[in-house]
């Protein structure tokens, strides 16, 4: 089964970034100096905890490396980065393909449900001013707060 979600995704440095899902649900991620917070509007649930340094540091060493191929399997016919990563909840896939200007256009990841979720970027902007309050959510007053370790 494959789940295709849509929406932007902004990298203001290596302590916050924050993911926007429009389509198919509205959600909300937000990594904020190693904590993060996930937002599901539709079940109205904010789950938040830490993500450890050594899961951090894929995060990054895929999205900064200046070589890819340093980091992980390279394939460089489709410029993709193949990673296993064996996470709390089982081993997941995840595929990586990258532009020419080392950034990323497509990620495939699947977990060991079999369940793969794709996401795409497009529209690259650097250089755009951000308002911190990109970083605070608006939470219903009635949200279920789910705190994970």
């Amino acid at each position: 089964m494959s789940l295709e979600e849509s929406g932007f995704i902004i990298f203001v440095d290596r302590a916050h970034v924050k993911w926007q899902y429009l389509r198919p649900e509205y959600k909300t991620f937000i990594l904020e100096n190693g904590r993060y917070q996930f937002f599901d509007r539709e079940n109205n649930q904010l789950m938040s905890g830490s993500i450890s340094p050594g899961n951090e540091q894929i995060i990054w060493d895929l999205l900064c490396a200046p070589k890819p191929g340093q980091v992980s399997r390279w394939e460089e016919k489709t410029r993709t980065i193949q990673l296993n990563v064996d996470g709390g909840s089982g081993p997941q896939e995840l595929k990586i393909r990258i532009t020419s200007d080392l950034l990323p256009e497509r990620v495939e990841q699947t977990a060991a449900s079999e369940v793969t979720h794709v996401y795409q970027f497009r529209n690259y902007r650097t250089g755009v001013t951000v308002d911190a309050r990109e970083f605070t959510l608006d939470l219903p007053a009635d949200v279920e707060i789910i705190e994970q370790e």
